[in-house]
């Protein structure tokens, strides 16, 4: 269940991503380092692995408990990751202060390009930290 709502979650941003980073104008180079915004520092803080406090997940994100742990969701977590390395390699030399990005769950939480990228390493790390748990405790896989 971490790894498919680990899916849920971040394919809404990419989709997002794609958009405006190949709507940005492609010749205009990155002229200062990456700053977080302010919502991006909130959502940082919810999805930091370190952080202990249980968020519960947003409806829209929340996998159905019937799914099992299958080949296919390990392959789409998998794609997932590719699809974030490129999108990374596109937007390598763009301003990622400038590019705005909306929150899959309301448009009024706009991050920029790098409060995004910052997102999704953070979650994916609190989540996969939460599966290795999962996995060591000695009930598992029951």
């Amino acid at each position: 269940q971490c790894l498919k709502h680990l899916i849920l979650a971040s394919e809404g941003y990419l989709a997002r991503m794609e958009r405006v980073i190949g709507a940005y104008n492609q010749n205009k180079i990155a002229s200062k380092k990456y700053s977080p915004t302010i919502s991006g520092k909130i959502m940082f803080f919810m999805v930091d692995p370190s952080i202990r406090v249980p968020i519960p997940a947003p409806k829209a994100f929340t996998p159905k408990h019937e799914q099992r742990f299958t080949k296919e969701i390990i392959q789409d977590y998998q794609d997932l990751i590719a699809s974030i390395a490129r999108q990374l390699e596109a937007a390598k030399e763009q301003d990622w202060n400038k590019i705005k990005v909306t929150s899959p769950l309301t448009s009024l939480l706009v991050f920029n390009l790098g409060d995004v990228f910052e997102i999704l390493t953070l979650h994916s790390a609190r989540h996969l930290k939460q599966s290795q748990k999962v996995i060591s405790n000695e009930a598992f896989p029951a």
